[in-house]
């Protein structure tokens, strides 16, 4: 997928990516604004309940997270796969639920303990892998990890207005932006703004310094970290499956059910004339991994032709036969809300 949107850049890296070029587009002076939804007034004791609350949260996973890489591979793997049924013990009902949803009759009584088994090995391996994953550097990250799809993202960064990079909660999809970022890409993370501010020496901070990747946290400025990404020619890593900001979300088709997603990427990618491209990863044998890029418009498909709503949508539906091929390896069964059938006649905008 090439869509028609500005003329390439004559001036390339070695990397073969193209310096930013001028572009009209950048100096709108109306960027989406991605404000989080407003709360309630919190009272001090609430707010001081909230800060130790997160300060044994990040210490029990610091702790876990050491212990972790200490253990060899194997013996990591082991002590994941004992403690994986303790991350199935809450939400019962919202997973039974969607994957009901989500099956709807194709889905008999005795498929959701194999699911259940599946899906426990699957949580097995991003718990021994993720500790690993927080100390590394990126020479080791690209002997673990492999790039496929690779002339997809040179040819839409050609263009010089910069590359949304849409991606699912499916296998372990953290391991993409820093793989890109390992192989010379520059790369912006959307993430959401953390209940604790993450201080420099956090372990996500130190690993972000080491592979040079920026956050853009929603509600702290990250309207002009977007629109300084986009503009620089630079891939904007944003996982789409998860809501970020409530007012821009909307109900799509999901399968047999429907899901929320966030309309922001997709508006932003129209306004900036950025490229929309899917990165897929999937989980291999021997605590390896592999990214896939590619497109999820076809040939024909002119981004700005299609409006945000339809692009959420087509994006949705590669999603949905990448969880109906391999459904132990979503990792939001238990923590996003799919809406069933019954439930589809509401409006796409509502809540």
């Amino acid at each position: 997928m090439s869509p028609a949107i500005s003329t390439p850049s004559s001036e390339e890296t070695t990397q073969g990516v193209p310096s930013q070029s001028p572009s009209r587009s950048c100096s709108i002076s109306r960027p989406v604004v991605l404000r989080p939804k407003l709360r309630r007034k919190e009272t001090r004791a609430s707010a001081v309940t909230k800060f130790f609350i997160g300060l044994v949260v990040s210490t029990s996973f610091r702790f876990f997270v050491r212990l972790m890489r200490c253990l060899r591979p194997a013996h990591a793997l082991y002590l994941a796969r004992r403690l994986a049924p303790l991350q199935l013990l809450r939400k019962r009902r919202l997973r039974r639920a969607n994957l009901k949803d989500f099956f709807g009759t194709d889905w008999p009584p005795h498929a959701e303990a194999r699911w259940r088994a599946a899906h426990l090995d699957y949580l097995a391996r991003l718990s021994a892998d993720g500790p690993r994953h927080a100390f590394i550097t990126p020479d080791e990250m690209k002997q673990e990890a492999s790039l496929a799809g690779e002339q997809h993202l040179r040819e839409a960064l050609r263009n010089g207005r910069g590359v949304v990079l849409l991606s699912g909660h499916f296998g372990n999809w953290y391991v993409t932006p820093f793989l890109l970022a390992a192989h010379g890409y520059p790369v912006t993370i959307v993430f959401r703004s953390p209940s604790v501010r993450l201080r420099p020496s956090s372990l996500i901070m130190q690993l972000a310094a080491r592979f040079n990747v920026r956050f853009a946290f929603i509600g702290e400025e990250a309207v002009a970290a977007i629109r300084t990404t986009l503009c620089a020619n630079a891939i904007l890593y944003v996982v789409g499956d998860a809501v970020v900001a409530d007012h821009s979300s909307a109900w799509y088709p999901f399968g047999n059910a429907s899901m929320r997603m966030n309309r922001g990427p997709m508006i932003l990618a129209r306004r900036y004339g950025a490229t929309v491209l899917h990165a897929r990863c999937e989980l291999l044998p021997q605590e390896k991994s592999r990214v896939i890029v590619q497109p999820f418009l076809d040939e024909e498909s002119n981004i700005r032709s299609l409006n945000p709503d339809e692009l959420c949508r087509r994006w949705l539906g590669v999603l949905y036969h990448e969880v109906q091929e391999r459904p132990d390896h979503w990792w939001l069964w238990s923590r996003q809300r799919l809406r069933g059938p019954a439930e589809n006649g509401l409006a796409d905008h509502d809540e």
